[in-house]
């Protein structure tokens, strides 16, 4: 609880976060944040807590597990700022940290925990309106929802590997680090396992099936 406050306190006694500081580039507000400037965190708050909020939910429905998660995840970046180094993507290392914390909660109260914590079920699925290359290369809308249907489909890891990928842009590195993989390869095998899901799914498609497993193969 005090660590809240600490958090809170500081995020309102910092300087208001304006129009310009949240189209800023966040590596140089993370460079401010390294060399003490109170605002940086505050900008960064400002800037990716929203989207932290959507990442947690696609893993749990426990939102008072995310909102602790997530304050956590600004409470250790202000207590730890002058340990850490330059960051290529804050995005990417607020991604990680939040999920980490997350997972390690949900595995420490799993004896006390529902199993609908977890949401295996609805996280990470995609809709007609995502706007990504995976779903807009000369489709018809039928075909669309075909193929958002079939990724819909797959098991948890493999739609969060997908969206980590073709939805926030992240480069394997990154997310190797965000689902805890110790190699590079091991997240490949699983976007390729992923992918190849997609294609197997869409077999039973026979009218659409050429122009869909063209594009999904494309992707490879």
């Amino acid at each position: 609880m005090q660590k809240q406050k600490q958090l809170f306190t500081y995020l309102h006694s910092a300087i208001p976060v304006s129009s310009d500081a949240r189209e800023a580039d966040p590596v140089e507000i993370w460079d401010a944040l390294l060399k003490g400037d109170e605002a940086a965190l505050a900008s960064l708050y400002s800037i990716y807590v929203e989207k932290l909020y959507v990442y947690g939910f696609q893993i749990t429905k426990d939102e008072a597990l995310v909102q602790d998660a997530i304050q956590d995840v600004f409470i250790e970046l202000l207590e730890k700022r002058q340990k850490l180094g330059k960051a290529r993507s804050p995005k990417h290392y607020l991604i990680a940290s939040l999920r980490r914390k997350i997972l390690r909660q949900i595995s420490k109260n799993k004896s006390t925990v529902s199993a609908e914590v977890l949401n295996e079920h609805d996280g990470f699925k995609i809709s007609m309106k995502s706007e990504t290359v995976m779903i807009n290369q000369g489709l018809t809308e039928d075909q669309k929802l075909i193929l958002v249907e079939a990724c819909n489909r797959l098991p948890f890891r493999q739609r969060e590997i997908i969206n980590l990928y073709f939805f926030e842009e992240m480069s394997y590195a990154e997310i190797t680090e965000i689902m805890g993989f110790e190699h590079i390869k091991s997240t490949r095998t699983l976007l390729y396992r992923s992918l190849q899901s997609m294609y197997d799914l869409l077999k039973n498609r026979k009218d659409d099936f050429l122009m869909i497993a063209f594009i999904v193969s494309s992707l490879f």
